[in-house]
C-alpha cells in the first residue's frame, strides 16, 4: 500500500469520526497508519487501549 493510499484511508476514517463529533487525535492517526503498514495489528492496539482505560472497581 502506498503512502498516498494510507493517508487517504486515515483521512477517510478521521472524517467519518469527525462527523460523529470524535475526530482522531494525532496519536490515533499514527496508530491507524501503523496498523495499515503492518507494524502492529488492530487487536494489539485495542488491547493497549483497554489496558489504558480500564476502570478498576473497588469492592
Amino acid at each position: 500500500m502506498s503512502e498516498l493510499e494510507i493517508e487517504k484511508k486515515v483521512k477517510k476514517i478521521d472524517n467519518t469520526m469527525a462527523i460523529e463529533g470524535m475526530p482522531l487525535t494525532d496519536e490515533l492517526k499514527q496508530m491507524v497508519r501503523n496498523c495499515l503498514l503492518g507494524v502492529t495489528t488492530p487487536e494489539k492496539e485495542i488491547e493497549k487501549l483497554n489496558k489504558k482505560y480500564k476502570v478498576k472497581h473497588e469492592q
